[in-house]
């Protein structure tokens, strides 16, 4: 992990899914029978607990981005209605829309005001030469001026360190 520049104290709001259906949402990587790398891929969610989480600061996000399990997924807005359970746009109809749920659709969940989070996933051009994290940073601060002073915190991605 590493964090870059400013580090102020600036609240935002995130969500974090917990799948019940499918019971895995993340990819997944094991040694098959012949000790080939197999890729399993994760799941669309059908239904999942809600939590919203206020964070501080930038480091603030780290430990929970850390601790998040394959069972687990990160929405960085709110729902736009209090819930404690997200559905299928089509469960949610069939349940008759239940009290404290909400669908996992985009118009269901709002940026809140303010501050908030951006995720980014860096995946080179196939045959390309990747970008080192220095190139990277560079490249997207010269690609958008607006995030020259924006704090930073990278992680790697699930499969990053599989070679």
């Amino acid at each position: 992990m590493t964090q870059e520049k400013n580090t102020s104290k600036v609240p935002a709001n995130l969500t974090i899914i917990a799948a019940i259906k499918p019971k895995h949402l993340s990819k997944g990587y094991f040694l098959g029978g012949n000790g080939d790398l197999v890729k399993s891929s994760g799941g669309n969610l059908v239904q999942g607990e809600v939590e919203t989480r206020i964070i501080g600061t930038l480091a603030d996000l780290s430990p929970i981005l850390q601790s998040l399990t394959p069972a687990q997924a990160l929405v960085f807005g709110v729902p736009i209605k209090a819930a404690l359970r997200v559905m299928t746009r089509k469960a949610f109809a069939d349940a008759d829309r239940p009290a404290g749920a909400t669908t996992r659709i985009n118009d269901a969940f709002a940026w809140p005001q303010g501050p908030g989070v951006l995720m980014m996933d860096y995946d080179p051009p196939t045959g390309a030469d990747p970008l080192d994290r220095v190139g990277l940073v560079q490249s997207i601060r010269a690609a958008v001026p607006g995030l020259t002073d924006a704090a930073l915190l990278w992680l790697p991605s699930a499969s990053s360190c599989i070679w």
